[in-house]
């Protein structure tokens, strides 16, 4: 038997306290199931713009075309803000880079394709476990985590994907590192466990009242048997 089942969606972001903007996107769009976060780098110039350009790239994409389209144009959109982004600085005067992370998703009842680069990061909520399902392209030098591949500062942009399975109960939270850096595994389990509406302004409020230094984004996706 097989069970019918909607999906339903929150996205919030906020400005970190030691922050003199918000250097997050966020894009959600249940029409085309496609739904974003992405990061401005810190320590370069102009991590807004950068991250704006991803979300507004993707925002130009319609819900026309099967699962396999939009994943494609997902991708090909992705490419295009890369581009964009990376030839903004390299026609600057002088030239500059600029960088963002990204995590992305195509969703549909069912089932969710993956892109990302980056230390943005997916969580999988499944059965009452959170699993990390993105790895962090990071590597630790000393104390200090650098971001190894992000959007922009390279003509080519590197992507990873996977499919993921989804079942009913299952919810995908998107989230930037001013989120997974304050909340703890336990604690965003402990808050997804909850269930309700705006999950995400939920989880980048509890950032805030924590103190939370950095920008916080975050998009939940929940995946709920439909009603008969």
């Amino acid at each position: 038997m097989t069970i019918a089942c909607v999906l339903a969606t929150s996205a919030a972001s906020r400005q970190g306290r030691a922050r003199e903007n918000n250097e997050d996107a966020v894009f959600s769009d249940p029409e085309t199931g496609i739904h974003l976060v992405s990061d401005g780098v810190g320590g370069l110039p102009h991590g807004e713009v950068a991250s704006g350009e991803i979300a507004r790239s993707c925002a130009e994409i319609g819900p026309e075309g099967a699962f396999s389209h939009r994943l494609n144009v997902l991708e090909a959109a992705l490419g295009r803000a890369n581009r964009a982004i990376y030839e903004t600085g390299a026609l600057g005067r002088p030239p500059f880079t600029m960088a963002a992370t990204v995590v992305a998703v195509v969703a549909e009842p069912g089932r969710a394709g993956v892109f990302w680069v980056g230390d943005s990061r997916l969580y999988l909520y499944h059965q009452g476990r959170l699993r990390q399902m993105t790895t962090d392209h990071v590597e630790l030098r000393g104390t200090r985590r650098l971001v190894t591949r992000v959007v922009g500062p390279d003509p080519h942009l590197e992507l990873d994907f996977f499919m993921l399975p989804l079942e009913a109960g299952d919810q995908l939270l998107l989230c930037t590192d001013g989120v997974s850096d304050v909340l703890k595994p336990d604690v965003l389990a402990a808050m997804l466990a909850q269930g309700g509406a705006d999950m995400a302004g939920r989880i980048v409020g509890e950032v805030a009242r924590l103190g939370g230094r950095d920008d916080a984004t975050a998009v939940v996706i929940s995946q709920w048997e439909a009603a008969p």
